[in-house]
């Protein structure tokens, strides 16, 4: 027995609104008296259906998060020029926030890997004067 084409976008509804509730695929499953395989199969189709949609909300979004702190930093650009080491900090988590948000820390570590090819890099340090402390023959002082 099929589903008629608005029983299937019902059913991809009900089980993409139970899915944001946190519910697994079998709970979704036995709500609306389908097999988990059909849920899945559901469920990826909501997915792609909204794609572009949850995209589009997520840009949106960091927009208005972006916004917001241009306001809190403009509100706060006066005391820091001025020196005001609270505003000061504060701008600086203001920003640090904005890095994290658009993933500018993100791009800067990709860059270190790529420079040191993802390997540890080492360095020898010879201390001149523990040479003349031990004496000429290599003994220690």
């Amino acid at each position: 027995m099929g589903f008629t084409r608005e029983e299937k976008q019902d059913f991809q509804e009900e089980a993409w609104k139970l899915r944001l509730q946190g519910k697994s695929m079998r709970a979704i499953g036995e709500a609306l008296g389908l097999s988990g395989g059909y849920v899945c199969t559901l469920l990826q189709k909501a997915l792609e259906d909204k794609k572009e949609e949850l995209v589009g909300t997520a840009e949106k979004h960091i927009a208005n998060q972006a916004g917001r702190l241009d306001s809190m930093l403009e509100a706060l650009w006066e005391k820091v020029q001025a020196g005001d080491p609270k505003a000061i900090a504060a701008a600086l988590a203001i920003e640090d926030r904005r890095s994290k948000l658009l993933g500018l820390d993100v791009a800067q570590r990709k860059a270190l890997d790529i420079t040191t090819g993802g390997e540890s890099v080492s360095f020898k340090i010879t201390i001149p004067i523990a040479d003349r402390i031990r004496g000429a023959e290599g003994e220690d002082a």
